[in-house]
């Protein structure tokens, strides 16, 4: 290939140490769109959902499938710990999978079922994300920013995660949230109080909001590509577009023909052809 395109920094970084050339990578974050739905009153969605709601706790929730790599195990055991020093904290888990059961298992064994509450399958995460006060994400990898922690931002709320991949891009130490290292319960529990000490965590959760509509809208990812494709096309006399076009589907005619009134703009004399 001529050109790589990451969606972090921490992805381009091991291109590079693995001997891609540096002149031929580039980053694209993801974006989302920073539009929030209606408001809906707190009490309103825990009655939704059918989950006590204690006005004066603070909620912590991890969104996402529940796999190993996402390792909820060190969010369970971050949050007995943490728990033992604030009985006013509880968890919020969004998400099914594959470790559902083991988890369970965890939080009856520890008698944590007024702390913990697991939520299944959620169609519509902007419920969970006004539900919360933290956002959380104890991932022993992750490639690129994580969409949950993008979609917890529109809503103001910090993130207490895994140093790990495109995390550290998102999540900036003391200013949007905290980091710990991957696997350690005690620092999830250590920084969970301290986050919580004086509501600090409303400052990190506004800071988040205008980090990431700065870095990660859609707009700004737009704009990231665009010029990763105006500096590619302006070096290449030849384009080959692989796509699914010449089968009467109107969308992809209609992508396609812009594709190239976009190409043609940037390199006139460039040469088209289309699989």
């Amino acid at each position: 290939l001529d050109s790589y395109i990451c969606v972090s920094a921490e992805m381009r970084k091991k291109l590079i140490e693995r001997g891609y050339p540096l002149d031929k990578t580039h980053v694209a974050y993801n974006g989302i769109s920073f539009e929030k739905v209606d408001s809906v009153p707190r009490e309103v969605l825990f009655e939704k959902y059918q989950l006590p709601y204690d006005p004066q706790a603070t909620y912590v929730g991890i969104l996402g499938r529940l796999a190993p790599v996402k390792d909820h195990m060190t969010f369970l055991r971050g949050a007995k710990r943490a728990i033992e020093r604030d009985s006013g904290l509880r968890f919020l888990i969004g998400g099914d999978g594959e470790e559902e059961h083991r988890m369970k298992a965890f939080i009856v064994e520890h008698q944590l079922e007024h702390h913990v509450f697991m939520m299944g399958h959620l169609s519509e995460p902007s419920d969970f994300f006004q539900m919360i006060d933290i956002n959380a994400l104890t991932s022993l990898h992750e490639g690129g920013v994580s969409y949950a922690l993008m979609e917890g931002a529109v809503y103001s709320k910090p993130a207490l995660a895994t140093a790990t991949g495109g995390l550290k891009e998102i999540v900036i130490e003391g200013v949007t949230g905290r980091l710990i290292p991957v696997g350690d319960d005690e620092a999830f529990a250590k920084a969970l109080i301290e986050m919580c000490a004086h509501k600090i965590y409303l400052t990190y959760g506004q800071q988040m909001e205008n980090y990431a509509k700065t870095h990660f809208s859609r707009s700004q990812m737009g704009i990231n590509y665009l010029e990763i494709y105006e500096r590619i096309l302006s070096e290449k006399q030849k384009v080959f577009i692989i796509g699914y076009y010449g089968r009467f589907n109107l969308g992809d005619e209609a992508i396609l023909d812009m594709t190239v009134k976009f190409i043609r703009e940037i390199s006139p004399r460039s040469s088209i052809k289309a699989l």
